[in-house]
């Protein structure tokens, strides 16, 4: 007997037509997209290997990526064998509704669910009492302590004079400052000179510019040193030598429920 391609063609089609409802119908069926795909292969993988934590990740990653209802029943698996019977029976009481199983897969659902749900109850049953908080005991406060305050003057000796690092700090830089500015007004002197004794127009303007230049910094720099110079001396000629400070000393003497205190600062 002969078979034509186009029935062949027809046959293969009706095929399709056929399977395609019970692969929608799969309530495990795996995601569509490839990145949900490769999550659920690698939390299948850590599941095998008893990383139920690890697992619980990755299905999760997938299941942002695809709400295969796969990853409902995955997830519900690892939250039983962690012990997190609560988590477990809302993924898997989720994929009842919305995957719909039949037959054994439903059975052993259900049976999962109510069997985590009696562990449940007895553990709830076993929980001690909570204690109430002791009460505190009443006791009567004891009267405020009575307290004296005594002040005395003490002198306090500063540092002298020569131990001053801020103004030997100042009148050193003071100096450095002057001697460098009295440089550069030399040395401006020295190129006014030169000038005028030059020949050459070029030459000589070009002297006197320098020299000006120069006689300017000398006298910003020289007179900043002055100022820093003065100031450094004034600050060592009126050093405090020693400062006057109240001492301020104050006891008390309390009685306590504990007996007589002693207290204060000094």
């Amino acid at each position: 007997m002969t078979i034509s391609r186009r029935s062949v063609a027809c046959w293969f089609v009706m095929g399709i037509m056929l399977a395609g409802p019970a692969f929608a119908d799969d309530p495990l069926a795996k995601p569509k997209t490839t990145a949900a795909r490769e999550h659920l292969t690698q939390g299948n993988k850590l599941y095998r290997l008893r990383e139920f934590e690890k697992a619980i990740e990755e299905y999760k990653a997938g299941a942002l990526r695809d709400e295969a209802n796969v990853f409902l029943y995955n997830l519900g698996q690892c939250y039983r064998q962690l012990g997190k019977y609560d988590d477990a029976i809302w993924h898997y009481e989720r994929f009842l509704s919305r995957a719909q199983p039949t037959g054994n897969l439903k059975t052993a659902i259900e049976d999962f669910v109510r069997q985590m749900k009696d562990e449940r109850d007895k553990k709830a049953m076993t929980q001690p009492p909570v204690e109430p908080a002791p009460e505190l005991a009443t006791t009567t406060p004891p009267p405020p302590p009575v307290a004296i305050t005594a002040t005395t003057t003490s002198e306090e000796r500063g540092a002298p004079w020569y131990a001053d690092g801020a103004g030997w700090a100042l009148t050193g830089t003071g100096v450095i400052g002057a001697g460098i500015g009295g440089y550069f007004l030399l040395d401006s002197t020295d190129l006014f000179d030169q000038a005028n004794s030059e020949d050459r127009q070029d030459v000589r303007q070009d002297l006197r510019d320098k020299a000006g230049t120069r006689r300017v910094v000398g006298a910003v720099i020289g007179a900043a040193g002055v100022g820093l110079l003065a100031t450094g001396v004034i600050k060592l000629v009126l050093h405090p030598s020693s400062t006057e400070r109240p001492a301020m000393t104050s006891w008390g003497v309390g009685v306590t429920d504990r007996g007589v205190q002693v207290f204060g600062s000094f």
